[in-house]
């Protein structure tokens, strides 16, 4: 994998690799080793906080370039409310 890795950057200017979970395999640490970036992603209501928390443990415990964590399956409510914006009536219906 490393040395696709480097022909690929020597090719393109941006290389993104979706990885399996850490929870399930050491692929993800080992990547994570030979990248410029790590985006830890988690879905609402279904990844365990203490189960992220192991995992960035883990990144950074290979000192894994962790950039920050993606949360994805937010209720649109939620996301308007911790943005501090006022959800329009529409929205509201719409996902009612």
């Amino acid at each position: 994998m490393g040395r696709f890795l480097e022909e690929a950057r020597r090719q393109f200017p941006m290389i993104i690799v979706d990885s399996s979970s850490l929870a399930r395999t050491a692929n993800a640490q080992l990547l994570s080793r030979g990248v410029n970036g790590v985006l830890l992603v988690a879905r609402a209501g279904k990844t365990p906080s203490t189960g992220l928390s192991c995992d960035v443990q883990a990144l950074l415990s290979v000192e894994a370039p962790l950039l920050g964590t993606v949360l994805n399956g937010c209720d649109q409510s939620l996301r308007l409310r911790t943005a501090g914006i006022e959800e329009p009536k529409e929205v509201s219906r719409a996902y009612a």
